[in-house]
């Protein structure tokens, strides 16, 4: 049964949330697993984006921001906490444990604006215990909105990159970014980042060049789009796959990309005999004639589910590629993602509306609820000019109450669930044993909404 109650809803922006990312900070709890291992159970923070390039780094307890900067000039389609990978603690379990990589520490992100950015929000001083301090944001008391948007955390890097077709852009924890291709927008470039190097011209490396399907590819069949499959909402009417859409690794040498034409598309990048290659493994047409718009991966259920311009959600299986589509009824979806421990599937559609659904016995998605609107801001509320009646209408608030994209925490050890596990407080000087009864405040799990004017709603979920 998925059950939430809203905790807060935070107001600083002023443009509509394009992205929502977890970034993850080591609390000072760590417990012993079966195979006599430490892990660190992870605080969660949240960073929000807009239109207008803002990006806010918040502290969930206190609901206020660590730090704002405007990172870039237009609207931000990407950003990526780098460093920390999440695997099911075990077979039996269904929780999950980070591991953190050199990168840990840093932040992505990718705008309209033609770039990548690369942020260091932490500086690891320890990386046995990730005893960390805070770079930029945090060490200049601020008093003021504006003085707070002038501290901006360490840049790192910077690249332009093409940003015609407004996709996404993902980068594994090896630190290989994938971009649509600088020359064409049907294709990707695939570069290898390493801020190690010395020399800024060697930090950048790119290993494939302007990579596209063609009809005489035989291991991805690609499916031609008849007149009466084209979507009323696709003008463009292209042939073969069409522009890239959406970007998504899967593991450290697989990943999935959606294109225009409603394809989906599986490839694997290997390094065969001194260079990278790209291989096309199994492709799918179920939502063919509307462009892939929404794309997650289950990591836990190895379910790949994406949606389009349609009302359809496909689910395809990653082990055996079977794939079976669920009509929402609902047209459009923008936003998808799930929480793997209790098979749940939230969605958002063009309606402005955020759907939960769960996996039947089937695997398709069952409908549970349906999220209400939130008030609008009314600080932000905006007048247009009707020209036909020389007077001012006010815009519609319905407008500015829809969600645009939603994001669910990682789930980890509940220490008040398992008794059988000891969980210790260490800060660098001490270390404890933490009472029971305190415990619980380290399991609280959250599902994030972002709205059209601004807001973000945090719900707590059980």
């Amino acid at each position: 049964m998925f059950n939430k109650s809203l905790l807060a809803t935070l107001r600083l922006h002023s443009s509509p949330i394009t992205c929502i990312e977890n970034f993850y900070i080591p609390s000072s709890l760590t417990y012993i697993n079966e195979d006599d291992s430490k892990s660190i159970i992870f605080n969660p923070t949240v960073i929000t984006a807009d239109e207008s390039g803002l990006i806010i780094w918040w502290n969930l307890i206190t609901c206020r921001p660590f730090g704002v900067w405007k990172a870039h000039n237009d609207s931000v389609l990407t950003v990526k906490q780098l460093g920390i990978k999440w695997t099911q603690n075990s077979e039996e379990s269904d929780f999950t444990s980070p591991t953190t990589y050199d990168s840990y520490g840093q932040l992505l992100t990718h705008s309209k604006d033609g770039s990548v950015k690369i942020w260091k929000l932490l500086d690891v001083t320890s990386k046995e215990n990730l005893e960390f301090t805070y770079t930029g944001l945090l060490k200049k008391k601020v008093t003021t909105e504006d003085e707070m948007k002038s501290v901006t955390p360490p840049k790192l890097f910077e690249m332009p990159v093409n940003t015609l077709n407004f996709a996404n852009i993902d980068i594994n924890i090896e630190n290989f970014l994938i971009t649509p291709s600088t020359i064409d927008s049907d294709g990707f470039d695939i570069y290898q980042i390493d801020l190690n190097m010395r020399r800024e011209h060697e930090k950048l490396k790119r290993v494939v060049h302007d990579y596209k399907l063609s009809t005489s590819d035989s291991e991805v069949k690609i499916t031609e789009i008849e007149d009466d499959q084209i979507s009323p909402m696709d003008f463009t009417r292209r042939c073969g796959l069409g522009v890239i859409m959406k970007i998504k690794w899967l593991d450290t040498n697989t990943f999935i990309i959606g294109y225009e034409s409603g394809q989906i598309v599986v490839y694997e990048f290997a390094k065969d005999e001194g260079d990278f290659k790209v291989k096309n493994i199994f492709s799918d047409a179920s939502l063919i004639g509307n462009a892939i718009t929404a794309l997650t991966f289950d990591a836990m259920n190895k379910k790949i589910l994406f949606g389009s311009t349609g009302s359809e959600v496909a689910i395809m299986n990653l082990d055996d590629h079977q794939v079976k589509t669920f009509c929402t009824k609902h047209k459009g979806i923008n936003d998808i993602d799930t929480d793997s421990s209790k098979n749940t599937v939230s969605l958002i559609t063009w309606d402005g509306y955020t759907r939960i659904y769960n996996y039947d016995e089937n695997d398709v998605l069952k409908f549970v609820m349906k999220m209400r609107r939130q008030v609008p801001t009314i600080s932000t509320s905006q007048e247009a000019v009707d020209e036909q009646n020389n007077g001012i209408v006010e815009s519609s608030n319905m407008q500015r109450q829809r969600a645009n994209v939603l994001k669910f925490t990682e789930k980890q050890l509940d220490p008040s669930t398992n008794k059988n596990i000891e969980v210790e407080y260490y800060n660098g000087r001490s270390k404890n044993i933490i009472r029971r009864n305190r415990e619980k405040i380290f399991s609280s799990r959250y599902l994030f909404v972002g709205y059209q004017d601004g807001k973000v709603a945090v719900y707590t979920i059980q």
